[in-house]
């Protein structure tokens, strides 16, 4: 099986990768059998891991366990790098299946818990991926503890989401990475519109309290530069292989 990498995200431990599978479209949601997937997967330590990359995963065995519905169980040892979609292919496949917020595009199941903050109730719903044109009150923040936050309106709905978008870290996946931070604000202030990959947590909770599924902003996308990563890129693809000119809905 292969996808193409349109979520990639830092988590507390490891990282968390998600994206069409290249002939129906349909996001998937590679898992490990134990465990969270190593950072030795992303790009810059050597692995097959970067936004738009197509990567082969082999053989997938489904484990949906609802919202999460996309989550396929692969062995990470044996990933590797298949091509690249172009930008512009990629901003066509996300802006395609974008919706007008994240209400809309989770339905019923998504409410505000608290204000500013979304989520879905354990074990509800059918999806936990998709994509968010946002254009209106839209701002990266780095807050007094070190964490990015993006706020934004959609229709008539104001968020504060965490932003786990791998890009924008440091090595260490805890640190905001000022020189990506700092480029990615400047292309939003732009004004152009941003495509937002989001997604919805594992459950959590306080003690005493239902575990919710928590709404997140996975990865940021400015329409006029979907790949703005600041950090110059330490290895290149060669020729494209069989697999990327084989991609039908990309």
């Amino acid at each position: 099986m292969q996808f193409v990498v349109t979520h990639l995200t830092r988590m507390r431990e490891g990282i968390c990768t998600a994206g069409p599978e290249p002939r129906s479209g349909a996001n998937i949601r590679p898992v490990a059998r134990y465990g969270n997937l190593p950072g030795a997967l992303l790009w810059q330590r050597g692995g097959p891991l970067k936004v738009g990359a197509l990567v082969d995963i082999g053989t997938a065995i489904p484990r949906p366990t609802p919202p999460h519905s996309e989550d396929v169980e692969a062995d990470p040892a044996k990933w590797h790098a298949a091509g690249q979609v172009s930008e512009e292919r990629f901003l066509k496949h996300l802006l395609d299946r974008a919706a007008p917020s994240p209400h809309a595009a989770f339905g019923q199941f998504m409410r505000e818990v608290e204000p500013g903050k979304h989520a879905i109730t354990a074990g509800e719903g059918d999806r936990s991926l998709t994509y968010v044109l946002l254009d209106r009150g839209l701002e990266l923040t780095v807050t007094n503890q070190g964490r990015l936050s993006l706020q934004f309106v959609a229709e008539t709905k104001r968020f504060r989401l965490p932003v786990t978008d791998a890009r924008l870290y440091k090595d260490d996946m805890a640190t905001p990475h000022p020189t990506a931070v700092g480029r990615l604000q400047k292309l939003i202030w732009r004004g152009k519109g941003v495509v937002a990959g989001m997604g919805i947590g594992r459950a959590w909770g306080r003690p005493g309290e239902k575990p919710m599924h928590w709404l997140q902003a996975n990865n940021l996308y400015p329409v006029e530069a979907p790949y703005w990563d600041a950090r110059p890129a330490t290895r290149a693809y060669g020729p494209p292989t069989q697999a990327q000119v084989a991609l039908t809905t990309l």
